[in-house]
């Protein structure tokens, strides 16, 4: 069963904006564009985070976070969550020898900030 992706709960929107009108002439065929608002995602509070189940991670040279995430939940593409539940915004903001911690539980994480 797939889980929830960052952008399900996401506002969708057309840009049909003339500012963007020679990009998409250029390279799209459509004369409007579909994006996807920015999601906000708030964080655990400390409360929250005594109910998520998570194992502590030591960070080694060479290690990606999306490696991480598909050996913790099967699916590369949830490397958002490690990277978003530890606080950092790439892989490359974790120092080698850095503790990182993996919620093992992934649907509880994201029933606690709503998706």
């Amino acid at each position: 069963m797939p889980l929830a992706s960052r952008y399900t709960k996401t506002r969708v929107f057309v840009n049909d904006s003339a500012y963007y009108a020679p990009l998409r002439q250029g390279r799209y065929s459509e004369r409007r564009l579909i994006q996807f608002g920015t999601p906000v995602l708030r964080h655990p509070t400390a409360t929250d985070r005594t109910f998520i189940a998570t194992s502590t991670h030591i960070w080694s040279y060479g290690d990606r976070l999306s490696n991480l995430a598909y050996t913790a939940y099967g699916d590369p593409t949830l490397w958002w969550t490690l990277a978003w539940y530890n606080g950092v915004p790439t892989e490359s903001h974790i120092a080698v020898g850095q503790a990182i911690q993996i919620p093992l539980k992934l649907e509880v994480l994201l029933a606690n900030i709503g998706l």
